[in-house]
This record gives structure tokens, sequence and C-alpha cells, in this order.
């Protein structure tokens, strides 16, 4: 997934969170001035860190981030969207990425295996060198040469889609300690690409009281678009539960090469 596809990702997952988004503690019956949010997050930008992210949806993933880089330069991302699961894993010593590619073919919505490896055929900088087909489920490993992306950016696009969706909602303070603020949703009617509301939020986000980069949430809510009254709302809007968990850890990071990159040939 290069840059461009994560910034789909990114305007797919906010059409999702609008189309989404509950009501407010105070409903009203026109659409009177809706609330503006009062939080704008980022994420850490450290040389070494590992972290994971989800959005969640009635249940069901929407996009799932983790992985980890080291000053070395070894690092690895997983990205889980629309059912394709993207691993890639740089050993630090040359330009060398390995990628694995685990690809759900069931349903009518899943993307087709045999796509992918049309893509990897067409790009010069990429070789496949196994292919396993097991049940539902295609595994494609491939040697890609100097990628357009490392993976301390693909990691950080993946992270910086999980903070925009964290910042559709309002936040209180409930608390500054150790340059650590600890915020807490609120619910609210929001007026923004689309008009939406949030209603039952619970959970909390902790960020850097300088920099508001987010260290560890754990929010969820129920949201509803497209309802700019209360009337609207009742007859209307379209309800989903969203939840949304963040963990960044800085510090001194070991990262082990998996499994699957064993006995590749370069």
């Amino acid at each position: 997934m290069n840059r461009r596809s994560l910034s789909i990702v990114a305007i797919a997952l906010l059409a999702v969170v609008c189309l989404g988004l509950v009501a407010t503690a105070a409903l009203p019956l026109s659409t009177g001035e809706p609330q503006g949010m009062n939080e704008s997050f980022i994420h850490h930008g450290d040389e070494e860190y590992r972290l994971s992210a989800t959005v969640e949806t009635d249940g069901d993933v929407s996009l799932a981030v983790d992985g980890a880089v080291s000053d070395s330069g070894e690092g690895y991302v997983r990205i889980v969207d629309n059912g394709v699961t993207d691993t890639r894993y740089h050993d630090g010593d040359d330009e060398t990425v390995y990628r694995q590619l685990l690809i759900e073919d069931a349903g009518p919505n899943q993307p087709d295996a045999d796509r992918y490896i049309e893509d990897i055929e067409d790009d010069p900088d990429e070789r496949l060198v196994r292919e396993n087909r097991a049940g539902e489920t295609t595994e494609l490993v491939t040697v890609v040469e100097d990628p357009d992306n490392d993976i301390g950016d693909r990691l950080d696009g993946g992270a910086s889609v999980v903070t925009e969706v964290l910042g559709f909602a309002e936040y209180d303070t409930v608390e500054t300690s150790d340059g650590v603020r600890t915020l807490t949703p609120t619910d609210g009617w929001f007026d923004e690409y689309r008009s939406y509301r949030i209603a039952g939020s619970s959970g909390d986000v902790r960020v850097d009281a300088e920099t508001n980069a987010v260290e560890h949430a754990d929010v969820r809510w129920e949201l509803t678009t497209d309802v700019g009254s209360y009337a609207e709302y009742l007859i209307a809007g379209e309800t989903t539960t969203q939840r949304i968990s963040y963990e960044y850890e800085g510090g001194d990071v070991d990262v082990e090469t998996p499994e699957w990159v064993d006995g590749i040939d370069d």
C-alpha cells in the first residue's frame, strides 16, 4: 500500500466515520449552530518506536495498523484493510523490503488475489517469491527493491489516519500530570464534511501535553450521520458503533525477523 493508497484509505475511512456519526445531550429541533471539534491530534515522530492502532465499526475492523522501527533501520509495518493484511519488513542492511500479503477472497467485496499478482508482475521493482492458496486465504510473498516509501513512512501514514478519526469528537481535559494530558470524549452534534452526531461516548485519550501527540487511546461512541435536527435523527439517521484504540511506545525497540521471511533468496 503506497502513500496514494493510504490517502484513499484515509478518505474512505473518514467517509465511514462520517457515514456513521449519533445524538448530542441537547437535541435541537432545528440545525442551529453545530459544534466545532476542539482537538487536533498528531502521532509521534520519533526515530525509534512501536505502535498499534485499530478502528472498529460495529465490531468489525475497518483499519488496523501495527509496527515498529529501530534506530538501526530494522522495522516492520502491518496494515489490515478491507480483508487484506499487508506486512512489510526491512532488516536494515540495504534497500530491500520483504512483503507478505494475506488476501481473504471470501465475500463479494473482497479483493481478488489474481489482481494483486498482476500488479506485482507489472512492477519492475517487485518480485513474487512465494504463492500459497489455502482455503479462503491466499498468501503472496514478494521482495521489493528500492520501495517508494520506507517502513517508518508507511507506519506514520497508517497512524495518522487513526489520529484523524480520533479528532472527530470533542474532548474535555480531565487531568494533566507529568507532561501528559488525559481527555475524555463528549457527546455532541457536528457539521464538518457532513452533519453528524456523537452519543454514548466513553473512554479516554492520553496525549503529550505540549505537542498533542497521542500516546494512548481507547474510546467508543455511537455515530449517526446526515442529521441536522432532532427530527432527522429520529427518522433518518444511520447509526453505527465505533471503537478506536491506539498505543504508542517510544524508546529501545527490538524487531524480530518474521518467520515468513525465512528461506527467501534475495
